[in-house]
């Protein structure tokens, strides 16, 4: 039999068989000339246009209404016959599944050497496989670099097509395991600005030691730039921070937003609270800054209306910044979160900024091949319901007095929101 005439002009038409069993991508062709010798297809599977197909006309099609053309290389055969039974199990005759495991743990990595790391294979066994990956999509899928290797954009539209089967096939393998907290060993690995650690990680091993007394946990440094990566890596189960930019294999619960307060050590400076603005000006500032610019959201908000401070220190450590407090006379302004925490803990003092400042988002952000496991679902709800609670104690409080908001309001409007840095 010769092979199917049957084409596709749209994206659409590949996508509305995909919904019906992720088959037409072997038949379909984007030839005009092809498309310009074949008669139009039935109108009920393609509509008025002849060629245009969503994915519910084709799952409503039971009908055999078939084009000629159709009749004549599947005979007797439905729209929906044709998709269900175009998935050939023949087409997988001589090909190892398991390089594609190779595959995504390379697009990771980005170095053959580490790969077999963590694949638990020799270097050589790695680029063995890749050659053999080569071969079966021809293409170079990577080439050197001066840091490992990186991926053609074949290799880039491969990785984003795979990784969604591949994260099906694991979770069914998985899906039989249930996790229980109380008898778990398992160790979580968590990416968080020190900001929150000192606050979040405590009230975390709380709830550890009452739900699940062998859970373990690690908690690594990220912020904005860093968090990404180090969760494709595999160097984090979940990140926690502001991190609005992510990639299409990574899944987001958003925990709201957030905003700022002063700390300053009140009985060295002989300052109670709250503040005026013009203290919080007279007052050198210890500012965090992940990227070790001098300039944060404050500056912004200061320039909108023609005043500057004084930095006196930048620092990426939110941790590092009561000490410095405790021995200089100096003014941080720090996720609310944190000043509330240090001021606790440290005898700081902690009130509300003498200045508008546009609220930061925080977000949860974790691998989609994790987005399935029970363990890592229980431990992202965890997490959620605490920094929720953190949340709650300290209240929702604003940055300045609502007087002082409005006065300031007809100066200059902020931004309403500020996503990513979380630098002051």
């Amino acid at each position: 039999m010769d092979e199917c005439p049957f084409l596709a002009d749209s994206v659409e038409q590949v996508e509305a068989a995909a919904a019906c069993g992720k088959a037409m991508r072997r038949h379909a062709r984007y030839s005009p000339a092809v498309r310009n010798t074949a008669s139009p297809l039935c109108a009920t599977c393609h509509g008025p246009g002849g060629y245009r197909i969503g994915a519910a006309a084709a799952v409503s099609c039971t009908r055999s209404v078939l084009c000629t053309k159709w009749q004549n290389f599947h005979p007797g055969m439905n729209w929906i016959d044709y998709v269900c039974h175009a998935v050939n199990e023949k087409s997988f005759k001589g090909v190892d599944l398991n390089l594609l495991v190779v595959f995504a743990v390379l697009m990771r990595e980005r170095s053959t050497t580490r790969a077999g790391e963590r694949l638990f294979l020799s270097q050589s066994a790695v680029s063995h496989s890749l050659k053999r990956l080569r071969t079966l999509f021809d293409d170079e899928l990577f080439v050197r670099a001066s840091q490992g290797i990186v991926p053609t954009p074949r290799a880039e539209a491969l990785y984003l097509d795979l990784v969604p089967s591949l994260e099906a096939i694991e979770g069914k393998l998985k899906g039989a395991d249930k996790f229980v907290p109380a008898e778990s060993e398992r160790t979580f690995r968590i990416g968080l600005p020190s900001a929150l650690d000192v606050c979040l990680t405590p009230a975390l091993l709380r709830r550890f030691s009452v739900e699940a007394p062998g859970v373990n946990l690690v908690v690594r440094p990220i912020d904005f730039r860093t968090g990404p990566g180090m969760i494709d890596r595999e160097e984090i189960d979940l990140g926690l921070s502001s991190l609005p930019d992510i990639e299409s294999w990574h899944r987001r619960q958003e925990i709201g937003p957030r905003n700022y307060r002063c700390l300053f050590d009140g009985r060295r400076l002989r300052i109670k609270a709250p503040i005026s603005l013009e203290s919080y000006l007279s007052l050198p500032h210890v500012l965090t800054s992940f990227s070790g610019e001098r300039v944060g959201v404050v500056d912004a908000a200061l320039a909108k209306l023609g005043l500057q401070r004084r930095v006196l220190v930048a620092t990426a450590d939110f941790s590092s910044i009561p000490f410095y407090l405790i021995h200089s006379d100096a003014i941080a302004t720090l996720p609310a979160y944190a000043a509330d925490a240090f001021s606790r803990v440290l005898s700081l003092t902690s009130c509300p900024v003498p200045l508008n400042l546009p609220d930061f988002s925080l977000s949860m952000v974790w691998h989609a091949r994790l987005h399935h496991d029970p363990g890592h679902s229980w431990f992202r709800t965890m997490v959620a319901e605490v920094i929720s609670k953190l949340h709650a104690s300290y209240g929702s409080r604003r940055s300045a007095p609502e007087g002082r908001r409005r006065r300031q309001g007809r100066q200059g409007k902020p931004d309403s929101r500020s996503v990513g840095r979380i630098g002051r």
